[in-house]
């Protein structure tokens, strides 16, 4: 995986984008399948007396439909299927769910959707990230929470701080880093992405985020908010305001990923409303 100059490459995109807010506005439009990948939320609770004795686990919309008494469907907005549009939500036993995440598709899942489509045409692929990402700009204003037993110094806080923020800076590689800088990126409409050359099967190992020089720490950073081959025989988009990520292509491919038992995937159409108005099945939560 390697930093790419070639913005040429991802302009046809730009073409095919029509309709703020649906899925053509996303994954661009003349595809003939569309699959949305709902992101799963996360599901945590306290196992012992101590409040960082903490389990995880994700949590699919079916379930979190299922115990609010609302229908998971391919047009379901979270607001809306969990009765509550943002904060945590009680699940029962203990647990608690926070609102899957936004522009940011978990490893596993992405490496699903990768080994499908390797077996779907050329491996070498382009892929964007959006250039606002705060961990493609270490020491943009973020600061790291100190877990000690003991209290910090002022003067150790400090120190802490500045090695933490250096270990995030050499996490970004100064190719990246500089392109973000001078401005060399794709512009499409609304956002803009700095570029990266790959094989889909480095995505197949989770662990390619430690290499990729793209801002990963402590466990988190960005995933490609597109990613699509030479011949734009498929696109997958993941739109930073969004909680799923979309992937458009020919019949065969969309029917790969719908039929994928690791992903909580739909079928949708170019006009499938993706807005937080756009579930007209589930009620919509209190106070919207």
């Amino acid at each position: 995986m390697r930093w790419s100059a070639d913005v040429a490459s991802g302009r046809w995109i730009g073409d095919r984008l029509e309709g703020w807010g649906t899925v053509g506005g996303v994954a661009g439009r003349d595809f003939e399948a569309y699959a949305r990948v709902f992101h799963p939320a996360e599901a945590r609770r306290v196992t012992s007396t101590d409040p960082l004795d903490v389990e995880f686990r994700m949590a699919p919309w079916r379930e979190i439909a299922s115990a609010r008494g609302n229908r998971w469907h391919p047009e379901a907005q979270w607001g809306a299927l969990s009765g509550n549009a943002s904060g945590d939500i009680e699940l029962g036993d203990g647990w608690l769910v926070a609102e899957p995440s936004q522009g940011r598709l978990p490893l596993t899942q992405l490496a699903a959707i990768c080994e499908v489509l390797l077996m779907h045409g050329p491996p070498e692929v382009m892929l964007g990230l959006w250039e606002g990402w705060g961990d493609l700009h270490p020491g943009s204003g973020s600061r790291f929470l100190a877990l000690n037993s003991e209290p910090l110094t002022p003067r150790q806080l400090r120190s802490q701080e500045e090695r933490l923020h250096s270990e995030h800076a050499a996490s970004v590689d100064p190719e990246v880093a500089r392109a973000l800088s001078a401005g060399t990126l794709l512009e499409l409409p609304g956002r803009n992405y700095v570029l990266l050359a790959a094989h889909l099967g480095e995505f197949l190992d989770t662990d390619w985020v430690s290499t990729a020089g793209i801002g990963w720490h402590f466990g988190w950073g960005p995933t490609p908010n597109l990613m699509w081959p030479a011949d734009r025989s498929w696109l997958l988009a993941s739109e930073v305001d969004f909680d799923s990520t979309l992937v458009g292509g020919s019949r065969a491919i969309v029917d790969a990923v719908l039929a994928d038992e690791r992903l909580e995937v739909a079928e949708v159409t170019a006009d499938t409303d993706l807005t937080i108005t756009g579930d007209r099945i589930n009620p919509s939560p209190p106070g919207r």
